[in-house]
């Protein structure tokens, strides 16, 4: 089945190994060990990395993340570098900051893989879409953009399948839908396909990759106001429009879609402006976000079916807005 995609176990090792193993009682005593911190820690959700919440008895309140085995180094370096380009660019953008470990580094190597702890933001998952959340969303996109705009990492040129540009690689895992998915979700990857060089030929920077409600925080009042950002985990080399795609699959309810789209350029263009051809791309960028919502969690939840409900987490809102879009344009 992969074989017509040259490369594919490559490209998909991460999404194929799970998750590392690592007991709270083991993450506790990594922390006394790399960091000297004394905390609790409980476990977090995640897809490919292992992730705790330790809290100690001072107040300190952090993220104790242990990298997938196949990240490699030069992957890891992409990510703790990017943390301290935006501490240094954009001190008052809300993002985590990296708490060095006893031995001066970003990294502490131990039980279970290597990992990192990072100060844990304020706030709660935002609240249903609405327009000022998704020009909020936009707002923050933008912001974090121009905080990225000078970043440059090799490494940060990769293939991730999660990226929407590499959603022409997916077509062989269609067959593993059932027919009504495969209908919906097969003439997105040919549109993406036959677009691909007018794409590639838009703006490009690192971007967050995976600007979504599980990866935005917002305050506890309204839901509204964005007051983080976290999970660089998905940070690749793409056209920056991809992520204000990836944010508006998530915050819009299927109803005006167009409109809706619009307001989260609008809350993006308070910030810095669009060109016209990214304006053009966004539509189809959004549906191919849902596209991939709907293949890989359906595809690794057959692998994982122990962390079956976190992978499917939000598959079934993609397969609902993605049929809501294309009924409304047919």
């Amino acid at each position: 089945m992969t074989a017509e995609i040259p490369g594919f176990e490559e490209i998909a090792r991460s999404l194929r190994v799970p998750r590392p193993v690592l007991s709270a009682a083991q993450a506790e005593a990594r922390l006394r060990q790399g960091w000297g911190c004394e905390a609790r820690a409980d476990l977090l959700g995640g897809e490919r990395d292992l992730n705790f919440l330790a809290r100690s008895a001072d107040g300190f309140r952090g993220v104790f993340k242990v990298f997938n085995a196949t990240e490699d180094p030069r992957g890891r370096a992409f990510q703790t570098g990017l943390l301290r380009h935006l501490e240094t660019a954009a001190p008052g953008l809300p993002v985590p900051r990296l708490v060095p470990a006893l031995g001066g580094g970003a990294e502490c190597e131990g039980e279970g893989g290597v990992a990192i702890l990072i100060t844990c933001l304020d706030g709660r998952m935002p609240g249903p879409p609405s327009a000022p959340l998704r020009r909020e969303a936009g707002r923050v996109a933008a912001e974090l953009h121009c905080a990225l705009k000078d970043f440059r990492d090799p490494a940060a040129d990769r293939i991730l399948l999660w990226d929407v540009m590499q959603l022409p690689r997916l077509a062989p895992l269609l067959e593993l839908l059932p027919p009504a998915l495969r209908h919906a979700v097969g003439p997105v990857l040919a549109e993406m396909a036959a677009r691909r060089e007018v794409l590639a030929a838009l703006p490009r920077q690192v971007i967050h990759g995976d600007l979504s409600p599980s990866n935005l925080l917002a305050d506890a009042g309204t839901g509204v106001r964005i007051t983080g950002i976290i999970d660089f985990g998905d940070a690749v080399l793409a056209p920056r429009i991809a992520d204000l795609a990836v944010a508006a699959s998530y915050f819009i309810d299927g109803t005006a879609f167009g409109d809706q789209v619009a307001e989260l350029a609008e809350g993006y263009e308070r910030v810095q402006p669009l060109l016209p051809a990214e304006r053009a791309a966004l539509p189809l960028l959004v549906r191919a976000r849902l596209a991939a919502r709907i293949v890989l969690p359906y595809w690794r939840a057959q692998m994982f079916p122990e962390n079956r409900d976190y992978i499917l987490r939000s598959s079934r809102q993609a397969v609902a807005l993605l049929t809501a879009i294309d009924g409304a344009a047919a």
